[in-house]
């Protein structure tokens, strides 16, 4: 009689005393990479307690780090753990061994499942124990509620990888299957949309390869990214992780459903379930497919980035490589799953398929067949319109509907540029269009544009005309609004600096700082930003020979900023000319002793 217990307490004690070292080796990772550096962090946060911005900062940096390490823990404890205590997956004696038991389905799984999971929560458990002396040295600086908040989140996460490492052993008969499988779970969908976007920004004009939209399919990248972006400064987000801790739980029933319905003595078999096997050959004639044109554009990084078009003979070269790669990858499938090189008569079809997949994929791009690079959203779906400009350092939000309908002009006038021709790759400047509708939807174009430099070298050519589109839009009220909203907005961290040149050709400032800052910003520089038209995108584009200039340039910077970030944190430069009555005269006021020299400004 096989026992009706859902859970066996010699099953667990078993997995849990078999494997002690293998759990000693997790705890001392964990003293190594999480206690240890907590407590060689002390001084840093004690000597940050006269200052309490620097004490922030080092704890933030603190708690980002735990973060990380609850990540790596979970993601990588998880695989081992599942690897280790399903023996019985994997190797025929222990199936036979497992099979003799007198013991149900369920019992086993649940009881393997249950010993994961103790010694994932027991390690960081003794973990956290050995950080609470520092939460009784340190007080409400290093709160106890901090340490529980990173021991609930190692467990959720641990939790989460370890049913879908479960799953990936329960649809496997090797321990490198299971290995593949749970790296396709957890990153594959992203590192296909990655590969796509970069082979795609070459074939679609206006496609960006640096955005990636669909992570959320791959879960061990998108957790990171969650905790990257939300932790610690605005806690742990629990909405944005509760999704896949559902998913986990759907994931932990699927594998014990499998288990239930596999056959032990096919352990060592490679995949067990024949449509699995199937996907997973075309998952990999794609990838490889992908890989392949990957390494191929990035040969060229500079052109493969900036969504340079590609010419004749680079398009053939990718089909050959997508045709390659296609029929490899499912070749190399089957021979892993199988444990064997002798399976060309049997894969042979679904190679070429594949192949014939992925060249029409080419194609369909090649020629934009859903017109995804012509697409250009109706103006009264669009929220707000961003324009940037890797020629400038300026972003311009705009949201007026006549605003809105210049930039669509604009995108338009782009996306008719970009099918005249070759892009010359040594001079091309990118413009980036992205329009947050209002569904809650973005929609991001990058169109990389040929330009002679310097600026005042550009005639009436196509690009020439796009650029100054881009000026005039900059240069609009609302664009000025928009570029210099940051600087006009500064409080306590304002830093204003005048330089210039001095007769015997060296450099000096003015400067201002905290109060008499925000007074210039405010009373002087607004009304020559606003008021007067100065500040243009492109000074040099609209200067002539009548016009006076100085050898001088005003600063707005954000000095909070620029010590976080450890570099300048410039918010606005300002040429000094005919165009900025008010700082001029306000020099002359205040400090006589600056005499400005003309310079006549020639590109």
């Amino acid at each position: 009689m096989r026992s009706a217990n859902l859970l066996s307490p010699g099953l667990v004690k078993s997995g849990l005393r078999r494997y002690w070292p293998l759990w000693l080796a997790g705890f001392i990772a964990l003293l190594l990479f999480v206690v240890l550096p907590a407590y060689v962090s002390v001084p840093m946060i004690i000597s940050g307690a006269e200052n309490p911005a620097d004490r922030d900062l080092a704890l933030n940096f603190f708690w980002s780090a735990m973060s990380f390490s609850s990540w790596v823990y979970a993601l990588g404890g998880a695989l081992v753990v599942a690897l280790t205590l399903n023996d019985h997956l994997f190797d025929s004696r222990a199936a036979t061994f497992v099979g003799s038991l007198p013991l149900r389905r369920p019992t086993v799984f649940t009881s393997t499942f249950a010993s994961g999971m103790l010694v994932l929560v027991a390690l960081p458990a003794v973990a956290g124990l050995g950080l609470m002396p520092l939460c009784l040295m340190l007080g409400q600086v290093f709160s106890p509620l901090r340490v529980l908040e990173w021991f609930a989140l190692t467990v959720a996460l641990s939790f989460v990888f370890f049913s879908f490492a479960q799953l990936s052993c329960h649809v496997s008969g090797t321990r490198l299957v299971a290995l593949l499988v749970y790296g396709v779970i957890g990153f594959l969908s992203i590192c296909i949309e990655a590969a796509a976007r970069l082979l795609m920004s070459g074939l679609v004009y206006g496609i960006s390869s640096d955005e990636i939209s669909f992570d959320w399919l791959a879960p061990a990248a998108h957790i990171l990214s969650i905790l990257t972006l939300h932790y610690p400064d605005r806690g742990i987000a629990w909405l944005e992780l509760a999704p896949y801790l559902l998913v986990a739980c759907v994931a932990m029933v699927g594998a014990a459903w499998l288990f239930g319905r596999r056959k032990l003595e096919s352990a060592g078999d490679g995949v067990l379930f024949e449509p699995l096997r199937e996907a997973l050959k075309c998952l990999a004639g794609i990838s490889l497919a992908l890989l392949f044109a990957s390494v191929y554009r990035l040969l060229d990084v500079t052109n493969a980035f900036n969504g340079i078009p590609v010419g004749t003979g680079e398009l053939l070269a990718l089909a050959v490589l997508f045709a390659i790669g296609g029929f490899l990858g499912v070749l190399f499938a089957d021979m892993i799953m199988s444990r064997s090189t002798h399976v060309l008569g049997n894969c042979w079809r679904e190679g070429l398929v594949v192949a014939c997949v992925m060249l029409a994929f080419l194609g369909a791009c090649r020629v934009d067949l859903l017109g995804v690079g012509r697409y250009v959203p109706k103006a009264d779906e669009v929220e707000t319109a961003i324009l940037t400009c890797d020629y400038a350092s300026d972003s311009i939000e705009i949201d007026s509907p006549e605003g809105i309908e210049d930039v669509r002009t604009l995108q338009q006038n782009l996306i008719a540029y970009g099918g005249e021709g070759d892009i010359d790759t040594e001079h091309a400047f990118t413009i980036d269009v992205t329009y947050r509708l209002k569904s809650g939807r973005y929609v991001h174009r990058t169109y990389p544009v040929l330009t002679n430099f310097p600026v005042t070298a550009l005639g009436n050519t196509q690009d020439a005309q796009l650029l100054r589109e881009f000026a005039q839009i900059a240069d609009s009220d609302e664009g000025r609004a928009s570029r210099f909203s940051e600087a006009l907005g500064l409080k306590d961290n304002a830093h204003v600096q005048i330089e210039y040149m001095r007769e015997d050709g060296t450099y000096s400032s003015v400067d201002l700082y905290g109060k008499d800052a925000l007074d210039f910003i405010q009373s002087v520089l607004a009304h020559d930003l606003m008021e007067e038209g100065a500040g243009e995108l492109f000074y040099e584009m609209t200067a002539d020979e009548s016009e006076t200039t100085y050898d001088a340039v005003a600063y707005v910077e954000d000095q909070k900023r620029s010590q976080e970030e450890g570099y300048g944190s410039y918010l606005l430069s300002l040429q000094l000319s005919e165009r900025t009555p008010n700082t001029l005269a306000w020099l002359e006021e205040h400090h006589p002793e600056v005499e400005l020299i003309e310079v006549s400004y020639d590109g």
